[in-house]
């Protein structure tokens, strides 16, 4: 120091510091010369040392500063900042966290949206690589103090299909898992229970009647398939089939007759009112004897007892008692076709008869009631209205112009049907193989017209089918059975060629599979395959049985009607055809006569003949038949019937003179008519003549 001026010993060290934070020891901090003077810096909570000033100087961010050997005057200031922390997003596949990686200031709070893409969910979320249980969309860091990390995985959605079904049918799903997978395209495919239901519409989360359906699953579906019953599958049909044509039976259990339009029995219900008291018992005797089988009793109840063999007389016997004034109602059937009446009734009590007797009775109804028609009845009826045209009835194809070389069946009358499908006598019915018309039992070439082929000429069990399948066709046609039979669609699920084919479209491919073709070169007829004949007939058998069953009528007073007797639905192998109109036939004015109106014997055919001929005759009721062969002086050489029971209409017996010469012979018929009660009516006798020439 220069002499004289004033020696200092100490320095004055200014320190300041900024906001948030302070700076110790702070203000004129007064340092003893050559000491040294340190300073400590402390910042606020989250906040750092920013920059440190010296003598105006920047020198850093240290956390603290040394002044050593003081020597001068100085000033320190310090300046703080807030603290800040990266919070780093990884994204993940299928999704998105939003913010992305942020820089956050100490203290705050950050809140992460997770969103996973159009089909995704949130599967798990990891912060600072650790699992946040319970994940979902969003994540908040709270009072940040230190840097972060986020990172979320998402997984597709899955999704449950759940389907309904109202009306009878089922829905496959394709594929058919228990769960789908976002975006996920499943077909549903609706199918009836049977023909009777149809597929009507889709509900609830899909629409429309678009089937199959296509769906994308984007969400859980619970979709529903609606079937309704289509009409033309309900529609009842009724077929009959050869052998059951054939065996029916009439009321009186004749085979071959139809049933006639005549009262068999009569339906009664009457009243009587009760003249004294404490009755128990009701005795009462009718005109017809009482039909078993049907109901039969009083209102109030009683047990019937009969009081003799012939069911005419009866005892009601009442657990409740009676008194004046009670009504009794009786109803039952009578065994005759006339209407029921009381020869007598009396009251008793304890089976002392009370008073006098009566017949005086109220009846409510007393009405004569139809038998059932059978299948005879609806044969005889297509052919007597003319169901089958001018030409009758055909099997095949009329080729008169080769009568030669071809044969076919055709007649006009309903007892060549008969004839046709059994030998009466001995219950004969087609079983042969099926095939075409190619010859007669006897080997001869079956040609020309022939109006009747019973079993005993040519046994064909295809042949007796395609008879059944006309009746059948035209039956329906007429409304003897419901209408549209022949217009059914014939499949059978399998390679059948005749598949898709309508009922009648497969009658007339019979017609002509059964003709044959003729070769000139060979002069013999060709056939089709026996597969072919074979497929036919269990076709034909097939639809015929298709509807058959117990008959019942809708009519039968005035008109022939039978009701169906089986949905379409119930049979598996013909489908509806509602693009055709059935057929309606129109009954010919006038009809074709079926029934004789008198006896007549015709001459034979062919005559003369070699060996054998053929003898028709009419009878106009049900006869007792003789039919013999004479020769020329008398004496008796072939009985044809001896004394046989035949139904009314035209009968036809084969001779055959194999072990007789040629010449002339004669031929006498005796027919002796009987009514329904087998009671005799008459008798007719002629005598016919015959040549055979050898």
């Amino acid at each position: 120091f220069a002499i004289g001026e004033p020696v200092i010993t100490s320095f004055t060290i200014l320190a300041t510091a900024g906001p948030n934070g302070t700076i110790n020891p702070s203000g004129s901090v007064i340092v003893t010369a050559g000491d040294d003077q340190t300073f400590d810096f402390y910042p606020a909570t989250c906040y750092k040392v920013d920059s440190v000033f010296v003598d105006d100087g920047y020198i850093g961010a240290p956390s603290s500063y040394t002044f050593n050997d003081v020597d001068a005057n100085h000033t320190i200031y310090v300046k703080f900042a807030m603290k800040t922390y990266t919070i780093t997003v990884t994204q993940g596949a299928n999704g998105t966290i939003t913010p992305g990686t942020s820089v956050v200031n100490c203290g705050d709070d950050l809140a992460f949206a997770i969103a996973p893409s159009v089909g995704y969910h949130v599967d798990s979320v990891f912060a600072d690589d650790v699992y946040v249980p319970d994940s979902t969309t969003s994540y908040t860091f709270k009072d940040i103090d230190a840097n972060h990390s986020i990172t979320a995985k998402y997984a597709i959605n899955t999704y449950t299909l759940d389907v309904a079904v109202v009306g009878s049918g089922t829905v496959t799903k394709d594929p058919d898992q228990p769960t789908y997978n976002h975006g996920t395209s499943v077909e549903l495919t609706a199918t009836p229970d049977d023909l009777s239901w149809k597929f009507k519409e889709w509900s609830g989360s899909a629409t429309g009647t678009t089937n199959p359906l296509s769906i994308i699953m984007d969400a859980n579906k619970n979709i529903t398939a609606t079937f309704e019953r289509d009409s033309a599958y309900l529609a009842m049909y009724r077929s009959f089939m050869p052998e059951s044509v054939a065996l029916d039976v009439d009321n009186k259990g004749k085979i071959n007759k139809y049933v006639k339009r005549k009262p068999v029995r009569v339906d009664f219900l009457l009243y009587v009112v009760c003249d004294s008291n404490n009755v128990n018992d009701l005795h009462m005797e009718f005109s017809h004897a009482i039909e078993d089988g049907f109901p039969f009793g009083t209102i109030p109840p009683s047990t019937a007892t009969p009081a003799e063999t012939k069911n005419k007389k009866w005892d009601f016997a009442f657990s409740t008692t009676l008194n004046a004034g009670d009504t009794v109602y009786v109803y039952g059937y009578g065994n005759k076709g006339k209407e029921q009446k009381i020869s007598k009734y009396w009251w008793s009590r304890d089976g002392a008869q009370l008073g006098k007797s009566s017949k005086i009775v109220t009846f409510v109804h007393n009405v004569p009631k139809l038998p059932m028609p059978n299948r005879v009845n609806a044969l005889f009826e297509t052919f007597l209205d003319g169901g089958y045209g001018t030409d009758g009835m055909v099997v095949g194809k009329i080729r008169t112009d080769s009568v030669k070389q071809y044969g076919w069946f055709q007649t006009l009358k309903y007892g060549d049907v008969l004839k046709t499908l059994i030998v009466k006598k001995s219950l004969t019915l087609h079983t042969g193989t099926p095939r075409g018309f190619d010859a007669f039992v006897n080997a001869k070439p079956l040609v020309k017209q022939q109006k009747s082929l019973p079993p005993t000429k040519h046994d064909n069990k295809l042949f007796a089918g395609l008879v059944a399948l006309k009746f059948n066709i035209t039956a329906s046609g007429m409304g003897k059975i419901p209408r549209g039979f022949g217009e059914l669609i014939y499949e059978d699920g399998t390679s059948n060629p005749l598949n898709g084919l309508m009922i009648k479209e497969i009658a007339a491919y019979g017609d002509s599979v059964m003709m044959g073709q003729y070769d000139e070169v060979t002069e013999a007829k060709v056939f089709a395959e026996s597969s072919v004949y074979s497929n036919l007939a269990a076709t034909v058998d097939s639809i015929n049985r298709a509807f058959e069953g117990p008959l019942d009528t809708l009519y039968f007073a005035d008109s022939l009607v039978f009701k169906g007797y089986k949905m379409l639905s119930e049979v598996s192998y013909l489908r509806a055809n509602p693009s055709a109109i059935p057929a309606v036939i129109i009954p010919m004015q006038g009809g074709v006569p079926q029934e004789p109106v008198a006896y007549a014997l015709y001459q034979n055919y062919p005559n003369p003949f070699n060996p054998i001929t053929t003898i028709q005759f009419d009878l106009p009721e049900e006869a007792i038949v003789t039919l013999k062969v004479y020769n020329m002086l008398g004496q008796e050489i072939a009985t044809l019937l001896d004394r046989e029971e035949m139904a009314e209409g035209m009968q036809e017996v084969e001779f055959s003179a194999e072990t007789l010469a040629s010449g002339i012979y004669f031929y006498r018929l005796v027919a002796e008519g009987i009514d329904e009660d087998g009671a005799q009516l008459g008798s007719y006798q002629t005598v016919k003549k015959m040549i055979l020439i050898r």
